[in-house]
C-alpha cells in the first residue's frame, strides 16, 4: 500500500515496524509507561472484584530498590467462580508475544456445558521453560484447589518436559490420591510423530488410534501399523532423523514407547472427558492474535473485554433457552441424541434380569474399525437414581468390546 501510494520508494521492513509501534503507542499508550500502568490496572479489577486473583514475580536490577516484571499471572473472578461447572479439564497453550518486548503468553481454557471455550487464566512470562510453566500451574492450581472434584482434574497440553515435571510435582490429596492426571494434545502427538516419518497414511493411522474409544478398535489399528513396521524392517528401510542421521523406519515402536494412556482416549481412563487436543487454548490464541501484539496493560484490558463479552452473550443465550423449557444445553442433547440415534441400530438381548446383565450386537458397519457385528456384555449399574454401564472383564471368543 506504501509502495502504491508513493511510487518508487520502498521503505525497509524496520521502518515499517518502527512506525506501527509508535502508532500502536499514540493508540494504546507507551510501551514502558504501560508496564507501570500495569498494576494499577490490575489492581482495579481487584477492587471491582475481589476474587480475582493476580500473582508476580519479579527481578532485582541491581540499582536502590528497583525491581522488573519477570512474571504476571491473572484470572478473573467469574472465571474462577465459573469453573466448578465445567468439564474438569484443562487446556494450557503458550504463543508468542509480538510487539516491541518479547515475551510468552501462557492460557489455561476451560469448556462451559456446551462446550464453549472458557477463559480460565493467563499469564505473561520471558519464554516457556520449565521455571515459567512450574510458577504458571503453582498459580492455576492456588487458585482452583478449592474447586477441584474429588476425581481430579485433567490437563491437556503439548510435551514440554517443564509441563510434565510440575504436573508430577502436584501435590495428592489428603487421601493420597492423585488431584490431576496430565494427557498430551493429540494433535501435537500426530504432528511429531509425522515428523519423523513423513507419512500422511501413518499420521492419519496414529490420529485414528488416538482418537479410538475402544481398547480393541486401538489395537486393531496399532497393528496395521506394526504390520507396517515389520515390512520396514524386512526390507531394511531407513528414515533420516533431525541430526540428519538415518535410523530404522519403528512407526510402532515410537507410538509404543509413550504410555498410552496420555495420548489415547481408549486408554485414559475418561479424564479427558473426549477432550484430545489443545485446540480450544489455541483458538483463543488466535482471537488475541492482534492483542498479543499490544502494551502489556493494553492486552490485558483486551482479555478482560473478551470475558465480558462471553459472559454477556452467553447469559442471554442461556435464559433464551430457559424461556423456551430446554433443560439441556444444546451441545449435551446433540450428543445425547446422536447416541440415541446410533443405539437404534444395536440389538440388546437380556442374560440376567436379575443381574441387569445383557449381551449387545452392533449392527454392520462397513465404514468401522472391523465393520461393525461387534459383540459385548454390559452390566447396567443403578447409582443415585440413574444408569451407568461398565464391561464385563470377561471376554468371549469372537467377541468384542462395542461402542
Amino acid at each position: 500500500m506504501i509502495e502504491s501510494k508513493y511510487q518508487g520508494h520502498k521503505p525497509s521492513y524496520y521502518k515499517v515496524w518502527d512506525a506501527k509501534q509508535k502508532a500502536i503507542g499514540k493508540m494504546f499508550g507507551n510501551w514502558e509507561e504501560s508496564y507501570q500502568r500495569l498494576q494499577k490496572l490490575l489492581m482495579a479489577y481487584i477492587d471491582q472484584d475481589s476474587t480475582t486473583q493476580v500473582f508476580y514475580r519479579t527481578k532485582p536490577t541491581g540499582e536502590d530498590d528497583t525491581v522488573i516484571l519477570h512474571y504476571v499471572y491473572w484470572s478473573f473472578g467469574p472465571s474462577i467462580a465459573g469453573f466448578k461447572y465445567c468439564k474438569p479439564v484443562i487446556s494450557i497453550d503458550g504463543t508468542h508475544l509480538y510487539g516491541k518486548y518479547q515475551g510468552k503468553l501462557l492460557v489455561a481454557m476451560a469448556t462451559d456445558a456446551n462446550n464453549k471455550v472458557f477463559p480460565l487464566a493467563f499469564a505473561v512470562v520471558d519464554c516457556e521453560s520449565g521455571s515459567s510453566w512450574r510458577w504458571f500451574l503453582k498459580c492455576l492450581r492456588d487458585m482452583i484447589g478449592h474447586v477441584i472434584p474429588d476425581e481430579g482434574i485433567c490437563i491437556i497440553s503439548d510435551r514440554h518436559l517443564g509441563i510434565k515435571n510440575a504436573i508430577a510435582n502436584w501435590p495428592r490429596g489428603e487421601d493420597g490420591r492423585p488431584r490431576v492426571f496430565h494427557r498430551y494434545c493429540l494433535r501435537h502427538v500426530a504432528s511429531n510423530f509425522n515428523t519423523h516419518y513423513q507419512n500422511s497414511t501413518l499420521k492419519s493411522a496414529a490420529l485414528k488410534a488416538g482418537y479410538a474409544t475402544q481398547a480393541v478398535k486401538f489395537d486393531i489399528i496399532m497393528e496395521s501399523i506394526k504390520q507396517v513396521e515389520i515390512e520396514a524392517i524386512r526390507n531394511k528401510k531407513k528414515v533420516t532423523g533431525k541430526d540428519g542421521k538415518e535410523k530404522d523406519f519403528l512407526p510402532y515402536t515410537y507410538l509404543m514407547s509413550e504410555s498410552v494412556d496420555m495420548w489415547t482416549q481408549s486408554h485414559d481412563g475418561g479424564k479427558r472427558f473426549g477432550a484430545m487436543t489443545t485446540n480450544i487454548s489455541e483458538c483463543f490464541n488466535g482471537v488475541l492474535k492482534g492483542a498479543r501484539g499490544l502494551p502489556i496493560a493494553a492486552m490485558v484490558e483486551f482479555t478482560w473485554s473478551k470475558l465480558v463479552e462471553y459472559f454477556h452473550d452467553r447469559h442471554k443465550e442461556i435464559t433464551n433457552d430457559l424461556l423456551e423449557g430446554k433443560k439441556w444445553s444444546t451441545y449435551a442433547f446433540s450428543t445425547w441424541e446422536g447416541n440415541r440415534r446410533k443405539s437404534e441400530k444395536h440389538y440388546v438381548k437380556a442374560f440376567s434380569n436379575q443381574e441387569m446383565r445383557y449381551q449387545v450386537v452392533t449392527s454392520h458397519n462397513p465404514y468401522s474399525v472391523g465393520g461393525g457385528n461387534h459383540k459385548g456384555i454390559v452390566t447396567l449399574t443403578l447409582l443415585d437414581s440413574y444408569y451407568t454401564h461398565t464391561h464385563m472383564s470377561r471376554k468371549r471368543e469372537n467377541e468384542t468390546e462395542f461402542q
